[in-house]
């Protein structure tokens, strides 16, 4: 879906009467396993309302994604073909990239070009919502106006992506906003999304995402378009453009084409 979502906080209770610290602990009884089947059931909800290639009866997918590269220091800034990859994805498993026409590639540029679509793995068949949380404590902190505010905190102390804190809009059930603090560089970094409907659910149109490296504050606009192939939809163009200030610094354009579909 996203690649986002999970936190819970936790605090420091201090015990100054006996009875005090009975109440508590029946607090933890009752209370908690409350919250943690609420946020579930958030989680549970969204999932059903985001589009997922997987859940509409694929079974194999294979995908040839083109990669380009704008040239910034160009007067034209025109965009530099890299080497092309194919993604393969099958029911049960991760889908992978591999590249096409390896062998004309030096052994460092694979690497990189591996590395580049490594990035990518998620984006032609996401992972849902639930499954991108399995490692993550969840907890509703606060629900009101029609919207929900779904924390997440990795149980993992290494980690990428340490927590996330997820605005909900719980009438039309689709992620408005969403903060992730990691465990390197940027620190944190803060999205909010919008979304075309297909087949009667969410597809991610538009996310745009703001953090700062070495006091540096970036923009990170991502465009997403798709197609219908054999009556799914599917990622047909995406286009990344990060700023600092008004300046573009990095600019992607990845393309998808030559769909194979079970």
């Amino acid at each position: 879906m996203i690649s986002m979502a999970k936190f819970v906080f936790r605090s420091n209770r201090s015990r100054r009467l006996l009875a005090g610290a009975l109440a508590l602990a029946l607090s933890f009884v009752w209370v908690l396993p409350l919250q943690a089947q609420d946020a579930l059931e958030v989680v549970k909800k969204l999932d059903a309302h985001y589009y997922y290639p997987q859940r509409q009866g694929v079974k194999k997918l294979s995908v040839l994604i083109d990669w380009r590269q704008m040239d910034v220091a160009s007067l034209d800034q025109r965009y530099l073909t890299n080497p092309q990859a194919r993604f393969v994805w099958a029911r049960g498993g991760a889908g992978k990239f591999s590249i096409v026409d390896v062998e004309k590639l030096s052994q460092d540029s694979r690497i990189r070009t591996l590395e580049f679509f490594g990035n990518y793995e998620e984006v032609v068949v996401p992972k849902t919502l639930a499954e991108q949380l399995e490692r993550y404590e969840l907890n509703v902190a606060d629900q009101s106006g029609g919207r929900i505010l779904l924390n997440a905190v990795s149980m993992n102390a290494k980690e990428k992506i340490q927590s996330y804190r997820f605005l909900v809009d719980a009438k039309n059930w689709r992620i408005e906003k969403v903060r992730m603090r990691t465990s390197g560089q940027p620190r944190e970094i803060s999205s909010q999304f919008r979304y075309a409907k297909k087949n009667g659910k969410w597809l991610l149109s538009h996310s745009q995402a703001r953090f700062s490296v070495q006091g540096k504050n970036y923009i990170e606009d991502s465009e997403y378009d798709y197609k219908q192939e054999n009556g799914l939809w599917l990622l047909r163009r995406l286009q990344q453009d990060l700023k600092q200030k008004t300046e573009v610094v990095r600019s992607y354009i990845l393309r998808a084409g030559d769909f194979k579909i079970n």
